[in-house]
């Protein structure tokens, strides 16, 4: 059997493999969100005075407000602001309290100089330039099958898709440590200022892990594909 057409198969199944995990952890995401959000804190605190509390706490000067969208909650660091979706910005659950803390998290991190979120906001941008940059020639080559162009042309658009997974894995790695040190800085804001008790507490920590299974599941599906258009480059320059 051609090394080209295995390499082709085996990829596929890896992918497949991924696009699974992706698909379960993104569930899993969902149906505990979706739990929580119906159970709400005991203290009735809504997103909104969270977010003023941990901001007064921690010194920040940042902007908090809402925007429309299911789980579109994120910082802002160009203009310091920490976005709330409408539902976490009202609500009062314990997901929506786990989610604005994290969210804050990642506002102290700025504020505090945190090292890998400096280095991730430079890598996202390099990362976005070069997405932008070689989409359209990686589209290309899915559309006419990366496999079977040959030539120069062959070996320009893999490599293209190289940098392309290559930029988004880079990205992906300096993206999960950030996001997992965001959720560790908003359980001590919850535990240290008394938001929740132990039991909520356990509760919205099952949340954040959750959430941060979604960035696992993009860092895997970006490794798959980069480890792909490797494979390929080497079997089309063997054979060449």
């Amino acid at each position: 059997m051609d090394a080209l057409y295995i390499a082709y198969l085996v990829s596929g199944v890896l992918i497949l493999v991924a696009v699974i995990f992706g698909l379960v952890t993104q569930s899993k995401i969902n149906t505990i969100y979706s739990k929580y959000s119906k159970e709400n804190a005991a203290n009735g605190m809504t997103g909104k005075e969270l977010a003023k509390i941990i901001a007064n706490r921690a010194y920040l000067d940042v902007k908090i407000g809402s925007i429309k969208g299911t789980l579109s909650d994120h910082y802002d660091p160009r203009t310091k602001a920490v976005n709330l979706s409408e539902a976490n910005y009202e609500g009062s659950s314990i997901a929506a309290l786990g989610v604005v803390a994290h969210e804050l998290g990642h506002a102290i991190q700025d504020e505090q100089n945190y090292k890998p979120f400096k280095i991730r906001q430079t890598v996202v941008k390099v990362s976005n330039f070069v997405s932008k940059a070689f989409f359209p020639i990686v589209l290309m080559g899915f559309l006419f099958n990366f496999a079977y162009i040959g030539g120069i042309v062959g070996m320009v658009i893999i490599g293209c898709a190289i940098a392309f997974y290559a930029a988004t894995l880079i990205a992906n790695l300096a993206t999960l440590p950030v996001e997992i040190d965001a959720s560790k800085r908003a359980m001590r804001c919850l535990e240290d200022y008394g938001i929740l008790n132990e039991e909520e507490l356990k509760k919205a920590r099952k949340v954040l892990k959750a959430a941060a299974m979604t960035y696992v599941a993009s860092l895997l599906m970006a490794f798959v594909y980069f480890l792909r258009f490797l494979l390929y480059a080497f079997l089309v320059t063997r054979d060449n």
